[in-house]
């Protein structure tokens, strides 16, 4: 890839507490900078395999020191799927194996019977060897489910076909695959990995063998149960367990005061480990020094009263002066909508076509209009007029005045000085 990062298994880590590491598996560091973590598409792949690691019965017999592990390959105790024979690569063996076809050495795996002599008794045996050995890879993984409990150790179950019992059955002890009949029975590594991301390797023992033949196919199905070897440390732990320690292993003591004579105080042993756990925090400053010790039983009751204990700390507002200002604006608009609007008081009585202003000694503007020619000649209308000005003018002040935030004799008092004259 010509954007490929080298390095790319250095992930980005960074250390924010001592007690506190932050693990971006999205980034990586390159020439200490943080960068992009990208993907090679080769990597992009799914596979399973499973390994097995065979401890010989006799070290002598294998020739390797009492303080050594005798890990030897194929035939003699490693299996690797994904390696069959040692091999790099899956070959077409399998095919040579099922028609008797060979190499220079003659048939592959064929069987020789030779005479031997048991060095304890003298006595002489037959023994079936093979010769010109191969895996055929007839012998594969049909179905693999994993399950992982609560402690986190894992239960695998794999099915496998062995084609025709060429390979596990019909060759017997002499078998790749023989690990399966040896009993205390070997070390498994299943090793899995999906499309994105690493593989994960499993540490198996297996404790139940069972096989079937299928008539339907010529072929032997075998299921074999693993369970985890290794599990996680303290990942058994509920959270129950967690909130029930610090009640857990009590202890009573007496002491004598001569106030309240001799008295009995109870305490816990988790208790008192809890306080070292704080007073450690306290020592590298994790916590403040005046952080009270809470057991997570207590830490639940907090929360869950945070919110009535922030609605206590905040202060008391009258909420009411937010509505009394709407109403106060509405009722603003309504007043002078009826003196100055459209059909407002204005333009029935007045001459809006002329305009003049008026500047008196103050230096205030005032605009002043004339009458209508039919309200001015006509004296009742005029009258008329005065009257519904007056009338508009006494309600909308005592509105304004009434008001409950911005009224008379309130704190936030809006004088009102709208007057006839």
């Amino acid at each position: 890839m010509a954007n490929e990062i080298t390095g790319t298994d250095n992930i980005l880590v960074e250390f924010a507490e001592q007690n506190i590491v932050l693990v971006d598996p999205n980034k990586v560091l390159v020439n200490d900078e943080p960068q992009e973590r990208l993907v090679k598409q080769e990597n992009l792949t799914m596979y399973v395999n499973l390994q097995a690691r065979v401890v010989p019965r006799s070290k002598v017999i294998s020739g390797a020191g009492v303080e050594t592990e005798a890990l030897v390959d194929i035939f003699e105790g490693n299996i690797n799927f994904m390696k069959p024979g040692g091999k790099d690569y899956l070959t077409t063996d399998w095919a040579d194996t099922m028609t008797g076809g060979g190499d220079e050495n003659g048939p592959f795996n064929q069987k020789v019977n030779s005479t031997k002599t048991d060095p304890l008794t003298g006595k002489d045996h037959q023994q079936e060897t093979i010769i010109n050995k191969r895996d055929p890879e007839s012998f594969g993984i049909e179905n693999i489910q994993i399950s992982l409990n609560s402690a986190y150790i894992p239960t695998v179950t794999i099915n496998f076909v062995d084609v025709r019992g060429k390979t596990l059955f019909e060759q017997g002890q002499n078998s790749p695959y023989a690990a399966f009949f040896q009993l205390p029975y070997p070390l498994f590594m299943l090793t899995v990995k999906g499309f994105y991301g690493k593989a994960v390797r499993y540490q198996l023992m297996m404790h139940k063998f069972s096989a079937s033949f299928d008539p339907t196919s010529g072929n032997y199905n075998v299921t074999c149960n693993f369970i985890g070897r290794v599990s996680a440390l303290l990942a058994d732990i509920t959270i129950q367990e967690i909130m029930n320690a610090p009640y857990m292993y009590p202890r009573q003591y007496e002491t004598n005061s001569e106030d309240e004579g001799i008295s009995k105080i109870t305490t816990t042993r988790g208790a008192q480990i809890q306080h070292e756990v704080f007073n450690t925090y306290r020592r590298k400053g994790l916590i403040d020094e005046d952080f009270k010790d809470m057991t997570v039983k207590e830490l639940v009751t907090k929360v869950s009263t945070l919110e009535t204990a922030i609605e206590n700390a905040l202060q008391n507002y009258n909420l009411e002066a937010l509505d009394d200002i709407d109403s106060y604006s509405k009722f603003l608009d309504q007043y002078t909508t009826r003196i100055l609007g459209q059909a407002g008081w204005r333009n029935r009585f007045l001459d809006t076509s002329q305009t003049g202003v008026y500047v008196d000694r103050g230096g205030t503007d005032y605009v002043f209009y004339t009458w209508k020619k039919a309200v001015s000649e006509n004296e009742e209308k005029k009258q008329e007029a005065i009257d519904s000005l007056k009338k508009f003018i006494k309600e909308g002040n005592d509105g304004l005045l009434k008001n409950k935030t911005f009224g008379e004799d309130k704190e936030e008092f809006i004088p009102v000085d709208i007057k006839y004259e």
